[in-house]
C-alpha cells in the first residue's frame, strides 16, 4: 500500500500535494505539516457597525480599514453615532442591532430612522396608486 500522494497544508498557503517521500521532506522543512488542516487567517469579513462588511486579504488591508472595525459582528459596541451615517443607513434594524442606547442622543437617532422609514413606506403605495 503506497502512503502517497499526500496533501499538505500550510498557514499561508493552499493545501498541496506531494507524491514522494523526498517532496515530502523538502515540504516539511518549509512548514508544511500533515495530517492536521493549518488555519489560514485570510481572507476573512470585517464587521464595522453602521457599514457593510468587508473582505480583507492580509493583517496590513485589515489594519487599514481601522479600529472600528471587528472580525466578529459586535452588538450594541458602537462607540461613536454619526448622524450622517445613521441618516443613510438601509435598514432601522440594524442600528437597532448596533446603537447602543446609553450614548448620547443615540435613541433620538434611531427614532428619527424609524418615523422616516414609516413615512417611505406609506409613500409607496400612494405613488403606485398616482401613477396608474
Amino acid at each position: 500500500m503506497s502512503l502517497y500522494p499526500k496533501t499538505l497544508y500550510h498557514k499561508t498557503a493552499i493545501p498541496k500535494r506531494v507524491w514522494t517521500e523526498d517532496a515530502e521532506k523538502q515540504a516539511k522543512e518549509q512548514g508544511w505539516v500533515f495530517p492536521s488542516y493549518q488555519r489560514q487567517e485570510f481572507p476573512k469579513t470585517m464587521y464595522h457597525a453602521t457599514k457593510k462588511p468587508q473582505i480583507v486579504d492580509s493583517a496590513e488591508a485589515q489594519k487599514a480599514l481601522g479600529s472600528q472595525w471587528f472580525d466578529k459582528p459586535q452588538e450594541g459596541n458602537l462607540t461613536h453615532v454619526d448622524p450622517a451615517t445613521v441618516a443613510d443607513a438601509d435598514h432601522t434594524e440594524m442600528l437597532e442591532r448596533c446603537i447602543n442606547p446609553d450614548l448620547p442622543g443615540a435613541m433620538q437617532l434611531l427614532r428619527k430612522a424609524r418615523r422616516e422609514d414609516a413615512e417611505a413606506q406609506s409613500e409607496e403605495p400612494r405613488k403606485a396608486k398616482r401613477a396608474s
